[in-house]
């Protein structure tokens, strides 16, 4: 059978249909962040890596791969591997400015980072999400941070622009642009900020033709744990086909609110509605729900959790369907002599002597 998948009564792709089975698959895996720097001239380097393990109760197939992965088989028709994503970035001395008063001062601070993740072969796995397939990536990238403070004004301008090895249909969705194979879009990050106050706009641009790709402005509060923000978002309908993403809702708003319940715990809801009619939201009663999700945050000194519960809306080939989610996560941060062995150093400042 042909499977068809329409935007908009036009057709953007068509692919055989694949029959899908259910299985009950178990998951588990594990995380880590090694890094190290020092200082070069007047520059800083980084060099990190981010082993992963995973392990599944069951798999596709039996086959066993070892090119740029350790796999093997565990507990009868279940499996493990271990790869690692790794890299360097170095940090480029920063500019500084200040006035003559103090009150008003400038920061620009230019990186050049390279992240590397191996291609290797997956298709033994059963993957629905990110967690169950490693993207292969080999980016070399360059940002140019700016940030003014005066007074209570804090105003923040940050600006990447990377470049992928790989070619477009290994990379991950929500990195790849439309027409370019391996220069990823241009993005920047505007903020400007008073008090408790927070107005931002991120976009992203495909060189070239110059395409807005991707467009998202927001407004809200933030003071300690308390954030009351809303938003929009607008993708472009050619980067819609490109990642695969929001097949019929190109645009639509969002909102966000955390409540601090006590010291350790905050109640955040976030929520996105859209309008199927117009590329408009002034008129609120056409707006409908696309995503609902409640979570209860939990964050001790060394531990933390959360217990959230999601329904999301969406439209699959024409049908609209929804889903039901709870989610929990439990986190562990390193203790005692382990924590201190990768502690940071203290910052010293030495002062001239006059």
């Amino acid at each position: 059978e042909i499977e068809r998948i329409f935007v908009n009564s036009r057709m953007i792709k068509e692919s055989s249909l694949i029959p899908l089975e259910k299985h009950d698959v178990f998951r588990a895996g594990y995380k880590g962040n090694i890094h190290s720097s020092f200082n070069f001239k007047n520059s800083k380097i980084r060099i990190f890596a981010e082993p992963e393990v995973q392990f599944r109760s069951n798999t596709l197939s039996n086959d066993i791969h070892s090119k740029n992965v350790i796999e093997d088989h565990l507990l009868g028709n279940g499996a493990y591997r271990i790869y690692s994503k790794y890299g360097a970035e170095l940090a480029l001395p920063e500019a500084t400015c200040y006035s003559n008063d103090f009150s008003c001062s400038n920061f620009m601070q230019p990186t050049i980072k390279w992240t590397f993740l191996p291609k290797f072969y997956q298709n033994n796995w059963y993957y629905m999400d990110l967690w169950d397939r490693a993207y292969p990536i080999n980016e070399l990238a360059g940002n140019l941070s700016n940030n003014w403070n005066w007074k209570n004004w804090n105003i923040d301008l940050d600006v990447e622009q990377g470049y992928d090895f790989y070619s477009q249909s290994d990379i991950f969705y929500l990195r790849r642009g439309v027409r370019q194979r391996h220069i990823l879009p241009f993005k920047y990050d505007f903020s400007i900020g008073y008090n408790i106050l927070k107005l931002s706009l991120d976009q992203e641009v495909e060189w070239g033709r110059l395409r807005l790709l991707q467009s998202q402005i927001s407004a809200g509060i933030f003071k300690d744990k308390l954030n009351l923000s809303v938003g929009y978002f607008y993708q472009h309908p050619l980067l819609q086909q490109s990642r695969e993403l929001l097949s019929n809702v190109p645009h639509f708003v969002f909102v966000n609110i955390a409540i601090p319940i006590s010291k350790e715990v905050v109640l955040c809801y976030d929520g996105q509605f859209y309008d199927e009619q117009g590329f408009h939201f002034a008129d609120l009663r056409g707006l409908k729900p696309l995503l609902h999700r409640v979570r209860m945050e939990i964050n001790g000194h060394c531990w933390g959790f959360y217990l959230g519960f999601e329904a999301k809306k969406y439209r699959d080939c024409g049908n609209s369907k929804a889903e039901h989610t709870v989610v929990f996560s439990l986190r562990l941060d390193s203790l005692g002599s382990f924590a201190k062995k990768f502690r940071r150093q203290p910052i010293i400042h030495r002062i001239e002597e006059e």
